[in-house]
């Protein structure tokens, strides 16, 4: 990848991430959990709420609370099709690495 290739990938996932940030502070008072899943999704692209709330020692119901909202902001979308165990992606976001 070139170096100006590399800084407009780089770029374009940093707007998204500001993008989210300000999608999510339109409205009510934003949960700590919210905010804090905004940055996970640009670390792990496809989420799980139970390895989530094992690895941030958080209840299952308040992770799945945030992820939920996301979901409904148009920002995560549920992609593994199962009833448990449900991994979550952001579509934005992969389509911008997968390009």
């Amino acid at each position: 990848m070139t170096p100006n290739l590399f800084s407009f990938f780089h770029q374009k996932i940093l707007d998204l991430h500001e993008t989210f940030s300000q999608r999510i502070s339109q409205g009510r008072r934003v949960p700590a959990v919210v905010r804090r899943l905004i940055d996970e999704i640009f670390v792990s692209p496809v989420i799980s709420n139970v390895l989530l709330g094992k690895r941030w020692d958080l209840p299952f119901n308040t992770v799945k609370g945030g992820i939920l909202k996301l979901e409904k902001m148009g920002i995560l979308t549920e992609v593994s099709g199962k009833r448990r165990n449900k991994l979550y992606a952001s579509k934005e976001l992969l389509d911008i690495l997968i390009k």
